[in-house]
């Protein structure tokens, strides 16, 4: 769980970074599938399992970085790097905190409210996570 509880119109510079970073680079999957199992020893076909994610893809590996460090700082989650590049959140507390901001995809997500409202270091966080990838290129 996170350590820290937010009300509607609170966010923290952390949670804001992660936010922009995410809806940025972010995908929320949901998937479905079914397959045979044993339960209690006996063959049973079980249907519809629901797994859920929150993917983050980029080519540099400071950005990942520092994706897992604002994840581990927010909400004492540790997360690893993919051999594709990739990290995947699967905690289902940390996933339902981050929606709960936004809905992730390319053309879902919106500046939350909370980012909106909060103060001039939250706007700051926010569009620092959004801008992330941009920062690479400066640098070069």
């Amino acid at each position: 769980m996170c350590n820290v509880k937010i009300t509607e119109h609170e966010i923290t510079p952390f949670l804001s970074e992660i936010v922009g970073l995410l809806c940025a680079e972010g995908s929320h999957i949901t998937s479905f599938s079914s397959y045979w199992g044993n339960d209690r020893g006996k063959k049973r076909f079980f249907k519809n399992d629901r797994s859920e994610r929150i993917e983050v893809y980029n080519k540099d590996s400071r950005v990942l970085k520092g994706l897992q460090s604002l994840l581990l700082l927010e909400c004492n989650y540790k997360t690893n790097i993919t051999a594709y590049n990739k990290i995947h959140i699967c905690k289902k507390t940390v996933i339902q905190k981050i929606l709960h901001e936004t809905p992730l995809g390319h053309t879902r997500w919106k500046i939350p409210s909370s980012v909106i409202n909060g103060s001039q270091t939250i706007k700051a966080s926010f569009i620092k996570g959004l801008l992330m990838e941009m920062a690479q290129f400066e640098e070069r």
